[in-house]
């Protein structure tokens, strides 16, 4: 055992794949465990032996790549209505894993709750009750819209393409959450879709949305020890339903501002402009229309020395302007 996994235990090590190794490492443990009910003799012992052998991995825990939280507005924006690009939206206004999200059956929804199995979520097991996403009316209108793509596979977001049946080995019939990744890249957005969750929490305590326990409750991390959780009753499903739909709104900008434009730099930052940006600058324009055509008529009834001023641009001294009145008199 130790021999099979040292050349990728350590992180580092040319070629070595770390996670792999200890993921590796865990299935044994099961299957000895498994074993082990079966036959008491079975030395299940051996995989802490094994740990002990191959000491630490030396693994540096690396952040998933996010966007700061005033962008996100213009990352939904440019998103758009194709199953993979509504299942984006709702990683993006859920917060929650991809994994997670994918594979949503039409059963899980209700109109104000989505309930995500245990099986689906990091860190719960069959027989756990589900994750309760709270359901805004945003996060509903993306379901409605959904609904378009629906091939009777009881699938949300059901993959494209030729010979994706539900259910294959091949593909398991729901987009495949890697192509997520590959579609901020190609709209010039330098984060992933995990990153998202890290973008919430930094919204929610930047703004004074909530305390960072509840943020983390938000995104279905574990804030509570094993005892803690066996006299915790409450998910705070309504708290969390009044954050997410803050969020939803900041967005899709609902509260803040609506996004319906937006420039994009060669470093990768992106200008966004507001529908109130827009209006302002609407305002404005018709301001300096307006002044424009007085200034305009008042030349139109103003006589110079051997002409009559029409452009606006052309300027002369003030002592050779003669008005209609100062010709009469």
């Amino acid at each position: 055992m130790v021999d099979a996994l040292k050349p990728d235990w350590v992180s580092g090590r040319e070629g070595a794949r770390p996670e792999q190794a200890r993921k590796a490492l865990l299935r044994l443990e099961r299957i000895l465990k498994h074993a082990r009910a079966v036959d008491p003799s079975v030395p299940i012992e051996i995989v802490e032996l094994a740990k002990v052998q191959l000491g630490g991995q030396g693994h540096r825990v690396q952040p998933q790549r996010a966007l700061p939280w005033q962008q996100m507005p213009a990352v939904y924006a440019a998103l758009g209505v194709s199953a993979a690009d509504l299942g984006l939206k709702v990683v993006v206004l859920t917060a929650l894993r991809t994994g997670s999200v994918a594979p949503a059956r039409w059963g899980e929804m209700t109109e104000d709750v989505w309930l995500v199995p245990p099986e689906r979520m990091k860190g719960r097991v069959t027989g756990d009750p589900p994750f309760r996403v709270p359901v805004s009316w945003q996060l509903n209108d993306l379901f409605r819209q959904a609904r378009r793509h629906d091939n009777g596979s009881g699938l949300v977001f059901p993959a494209s393409g030729k010979g994706r049946r539900p259910g294959s080995k091949r593909n398991v019939g729901h987009i495949n959450p890697d192509s997520w990744r590959k579609r901020l890249a190609d709209l010039g957005f330098d984060m992933v879709p995990h990153g998202v969750r890290s973008v919430f929490v930094d919204w929610a305590l930047e703004n004074k949305v909530c305390d960072r326990e509840m943020a983390e409750r938000c995104i279905a991390h574990s804030v509570d020890n094993e005892t803690t959780r066996a006299y915790l009753r409450s998910d705070f499903l309504e708290q969390r339903r009044q954050i997410m739909a803050k969020w939803a709104d900041f967005v899709t900008d609902q509260t803040f501002h609506e996004t319906i434009a937006g420039r994009r730099y060669p470093d990768g930052m992106v200008e966004t402009w507001s529908r109130a940006d827009v209006a302002a600058e609407a305002e404005a324009e018709e301001s300096r229309k307006q002044s424009h055509e007085s200034v305009t008529e008042a030349l139109k009834r103003t006589r110079f020395d051997g002409w009559e001023g029409e452009d606006t641009n052309d300027w002369i001294p003030v002592d050779r302007v003669r008005t209609d009145s100062d010709a009469d008199s």
